[in-house]
């Protein structure tokens, strides 16, 4: 995703018009940054959720916060988490729960595999 594309989205979502260009600073993260567009748009829901005041910097802070610590969901999974369904919601935490798992092993490979086809096909 282009920086023009992820301040589009952002504009779009909190219905603003842009009143001037985005910051040289805030320009540099974005670029520094590799997101598809579900995983900027996955990021944008949560950050509304939890954000009283929107303001593009802040998001941007917090992006680059959940990078550093916690990482991004896969992608497949932030398309699942947007869908909204209940069920590619449940492959879409299955999935991270597996990736976390303290002994990962063949059969937890299998698994994550199989809950990613389900998903892919139903995205398909």
């Amino acid at each position: 995703m282009t920086v023009d594309e992820m301040a589009r989205i952002w504009y779009d979502k909190f219905d603003q018009i842009p009143k001037r260009k985005i910051s040289l600073v805030d320009r540099e993260n974005l670029e520094k940054i590799d997101l598809t567009e579900a995983q900027f748009r996955y990021l944008l829901e949560e950050y509304s959720a939890n954000a009283p005041y929107a303001h593009f910097g802040s998001f941007i802070g917090d992006i680059m916060e959940d990078l550093r610590d916690d990482g991004v969901p896969e992608d497949l999974c932030c398309t699942a988490y947007l869908s909204g369904d209940k069920t590619f919601i449940q492959a879409a935490l299955d999935i991270e729960s597996l990736q976390g798992a303290w002994y990962p092993g063949e059969e937890t490979d299998r698994k994550i595999e199989a809950l990613r086809t389900q998903l892919r096909e139903a995205f398909t």
